[in-house]
């Protein structure tokens, strides 16, 4: 491509982020709240169309209360006593309740007894605003709208590249550092030249939204957040709220055995609302399933991040929110290298980190999607007669217990551990990982850092909010020897506190007297007396 250099706009900016969803929103808000400079450009508006994502899982919750949003993901306007349940139903929600999952509401408890936060239901179009509210609210963060990123020319002191606007008019961005959280079809991963390899597609899709008042009053099921609908070929649709008032989506599945193109959205409505049901659509949209992982997420000052690098089905609600945690992983480590305390190794580890783990997610999601669709075609299930009633009692049992967790993963959400990474200290490098749905905490390293009320019975102070600025050393030893580590910190200019920790029944998932936190709450290394050369451990965690 030919550059007029002379006549086109110019800019340096540290890190330039390409895409404005919540991803790279997220990315932005994390690099302002570290006082690092950084552009986000986007080729859309500000607007958000019909949510993508429902679901903020409870890591991204913690890294919400990180960022000080929580309270506005919480006190978004859901009401708080909407049942959040999911109902399978065969037939129109006139029908057939065959089986019931029960979740507590948004009004229940803030915390559970492994975090601080627990999942909200907050989809992408209340979501995306808070995340953009608050990266906007740094001076040294620009977004960008109505920009299109083109193309890139990296070389060893940085990237430039091109972007257009609106009104054609072009701009040369230099940075130092690049990150695409463009989606799955993302320019910055084809101009890399990293592929994607998976399942694509798993099935067609089809999105209706639609605006269904007082829903309630024309079916006896009762509100819940997820109506699964059951017809004699199975699972053929969800029916989701998306406000817990009137807006709702209907989502089908199976549709490779029907022309997308053909569907008619009324018919599909009417098949789950009944006929009588005052709606309106609101958006119909199509769309492809499919589980996917690029082969590498990075490209030396090039990452990627979000659906850019994995795309995963929505089942378990595990996409967007793997993408926060990339996020939030990369954000610290460009934080430490471009003030000087990170290695080049720091920056290398984030594919290291990031790329197994999404593998486990997009397979966790694809079970999910198995486990609710697969062997649930019962040809007599919508019949009001004895085979129809057996057909539904067999069903029900049959999906209750298939997916029972299916929407709370908290082995993938709070489980996953970077123990094979090139910044992490540990001689365990092998193993079975979590399972999908249950978390057990643990202090090894590589892990998440275990969550306990530093306040007790109050219950307002996590040792999750000691974390985030440099790296965190949790003292439970009772000595004097963390001042060792803290002398070779400060001689390396890393930057680390000690935070000395009284034993009690909360703290027990903690076995060593020693943990070294990193910035992102990932356990760097834990032991029970500190290493001898300090300078060695603290040279590797941090990259150099």
């Amino acid at each position: 491509m030919h550059i007029p250099y002379r006549t086109v706009k110019k800019m340096e900016t540290p890190v330039l982020i390409v895409g404005g969803g919540p991803v790279g929103l997220a990315l932005a808000a994390e690099l302002g709240w570290r006082n690092i400079p950084a552009t986000l450009v986007e080729k859309g508006t500000e607007q958000v169309g019909p949510p993508k994502m429902f679901q903020v899982g409870v890591r991204t919750m913690e890294f919400c209360r990180h960022l000080g949003v929580a309270e506005d993901v919480f006190n978004w306007g859901f009401p708080a006593d909407f049942p959040m349940d999911t109902v399978f139903v065969s037939g129109a929600l006139q029908d057939w309740e065959i089986a019931r999952v029960r979740m507590p509401s948004m009004g229940g408890s803030r915390s559970t007894v492994d975090s601080p936060e627990r999942q909200r239901h907050c989809p992408q179009t209340w979501f995306d605003p808070i995340l953009r509210k608050k990266a906007a609210s740094y001076r040294h963060i620009r977004l960008q709208y109505d920009t299109e990123f083109e193309d890139l020319y990296q070389d060893d002191d940085g990237i430039t590249a091109v972007v257009r606007g609106k009104n054609g008019g072009m701009q040369l961005i230099r940075c130092q550092y690049l990150i695409g959280a463009d989606g799955y079809h993302s320019r910055v991963r084809d101009i890399c030249g990293i592929q994607m390899r998976g399942i694509d597609p798993l099935d067609r899709s089809v999105n209706i939204q639609i605006d269904a008042p007082n829903l309630g009053r024309y079916h006896e099921v009762g509100n819940a957040c997820r109506y699964t609908m059951v017809g004699s070929e199975g699972v053929w649709a969800t029916f989701v709220t998306v406000d817990g008032h009137d807006r709702w989506r209907l989502t089908l599945y199976g549709a490779n055995d029907i022309d997308v193109q053909s569907v008619e959205p009324d018919s599909a409505v009417r098949r789950v609302i009944g006929a009588d049901a005052p709606y309106k659509i609101v958006s119909n949209n199509q769309w492809t399933r499919k589980k996917m992982v690029a082969d590498s997420f990075s490209n030396d000052r090039i990452f990627l991040a979000g659906d850019a690098c994995h795309a995963h089905p929505p089942n378990g609600g595990l996409g967007m929110n793997t993408g926060i945690v990339d996020s939030f992983n990369l954000g610290w480590k460009l934080e430490a290298v471009l003030k000087g305390w990170g290695g080049k190794t720091l920056l290398e580890s984030y594919d290291r980190e990031r790329r197994p783990v999404c593998y486990e997610a997009t397979d966790a999601s694809y079970h999910d999607y198995e486990l609710l669709t697969r062997n649930a075609a019962r040809p007599s299930i919508t019949e009001n007669s004895a085979a129809g009633a057996a057909a539904r009692s067999a069903l029900g049992r049959q999906l209750r217990t298939a997916n029972a967790n299916a929407w709370d993963l908290k082995g993938i959400q709070l489980g996953y551990t970077y123990k094979t990474s090139p910044v992490i200290q540990t001689e365990d490098r092998g193993g079975a990982g979590q399972s999908v749905a249950d978390y057990i905490p643990s202090d090894d390293a590589g892990a998440r850092a275990p969550h306990f009320w530093m306040d007790g019975a109050k219950q307002e102070r996590s040792i999750l909010d000691e974390f985030g600025r440099g790296f965190t050393l949790v003292d439970f030893s009772r000595s004097d020897a963390a001042e060792a580590l803290e002398q070779a910190a400060g001689e390396l200019r890393i930057p680390l506190k000690t935070i000395e920790v009284e034993r009690s029944e909360g703290t027990s998932p903690y076995r060593h007297d020693f943990c070294l936190v990193r910035p992102d709450g990932q356990i760097a290394w834990s032991g029970d007396s500190i290493p001898l050369d300090s300078n060695r451990l603290l040279t590797k965690v941090s990259g150099a």
